[in-house]
């Protein structure tokens, strides 16, 4: 249903609070009802992690990223590890279909083989083509819409490292993604769960935010059956079991986006970089500050290799201070997994400082 009076006040505030105002990412209503929505209605909250959002949108050139096809986007990976887009969910409703055949990933030699920067980007421009796609839904109904992602675990197989990989790099990527885009994804349909599928979901309940527990929903049976209470068997692909198909997209009337993505198997191994990495010791707990003086337009490359997962943030100040309310944050902080592989990317640096 479309917004009310008292929410449409809500976000008037939190717009305001997070200096949105004129900001088109904030211009759409239904994005800052996410957060208000994904913070339990703490205005104060939503309004400090929406501001920092609007910055890292900045930062990263989220907005013009769908259509990004640089050189720090790893293109290949999305091969190997997709996550389709589809369509809308029901004729008379606004919810996107994804699709990820999450069992048939190699798991391991994704772990094994990304540079964690490139591959994180592919999937910030994944989510960001959802979220254009979500708002056009929104604009055409007027009403909140999300996506609705089928997780297909046919295939999987158990095996002594499957639950460090949930735990570890699993853990990190999307709970990144839930960070930046709360409430993005409505709801999560997992089909063809195997039998120790409990042993996976406590495996991975802790990094779900609380707010997504309850869309979770596990069929061990027959998926169709599960898939079409909640998805028009028009709206969904032949290869799902329903009457969906490519062609469908000439209708107007719903459409398949596109064909449904198989990832690529095994994932190919990565070059080795062979490069002199100055050694760091950070006690479990602890941080160290590392302070440097660059000149706007400078472009950096990094190289980075770390044995314990870990947070890394970069801040700019004009002078040098020790005052952190001085400090702006220039480069999206986020927690880093623990991988084989140096990490590398570009930077051009924005400011003196």
């Amino acid at each position: 249903m479309p917004l009310s009076a008292d929410e449409r006040a809500a976000i008037e505030r939190v717009r305001i609070a997070a200096n949105g105002k004129g900001h088109p990412y904030c211009e759409h209503d239904y994005n800052i009802h996410r957060w208000i929505t994904a913070y339990g209605g703490d205005e104060e909250e939503a309004a400090t992690v929406l501001k920092r959002h609007l910055n890292i949108r900045e930062i990263m050139s989220l907005t013009t990223l769908p259509n990004s096809k640089s050189e720090d986007i790893d293109d290949e990976a999305e091969k190997y590890a997709p996550l389709t887009i589809l369509g809308r969910n029901r004729m008379n409703d606004n919810k996107v279909l994804l699709f990820e055949h999450s069992g048939r990933i190699d798991l391991n030699g994704v772990v094994d083989n990304i540079r964690i920067t490139r591959f994180l980007r592919m999937k910030f421009r994944t989510m960001e083509r959802l979220q254009q796609r979500v708002q056009q839904e929104e604009r055409r109904m007027d009403k909140q819409s999300g996506g609705v992602l089928i997780m297909d675990l046919e295939g999987l197989s158990f095996s002594t490292t499957l639950l460090s990989v949930l735990a570890g790099p699993y853990r990190i990527l999307w709970g990144t993604l839930f960070e930046q885009y709360p409430q993005l994804i409505q709801q999560i349909i997992i089909v063809n769960a195997p039998k120790f599928v409990n042993l996976l979901y406590q495996t991975c309940i802790p990094f779900i935010p609380n707010d997504y527990r309850s869309k979770i929903i596990i069929c061990a049976g027959d998926p169709r059956e599960t898939l079409l209470q909640h998805i028009d068997e028009c709206c969904l692909p032949v290869e799902l079991g329903g009457g969906g198909s490519f062609e469908m997209t000439s209708s107007g009337e719903f459409e398949i986006y596109t064909h449904i993505q198989r990832p690529l198997h095994p994932y190919p191994k990565a070059a080795p970089l062979e490069v002199p990495l100055e050694k760091l010791t950070i006690p479990a707990g602890a941080f160290t500050t590392q302070q440097y003086k660059w000149n706007a337009g400078s472009l950096l490359e990094f190289y980075m290799q770390h044995d314990q997962e870990f947070t890394l943030f970069f801040f700019h100040a004009d002078d040098d201070t020790k005052d952190t309310t001085a400090w702006r944050e220039i480069y999206a902080g986020c927690e880093r997994p623990a991988l084989p592989q140096v990490d590398t990317w570009r930077w051009r640096v924005p400011h003196d400082g």
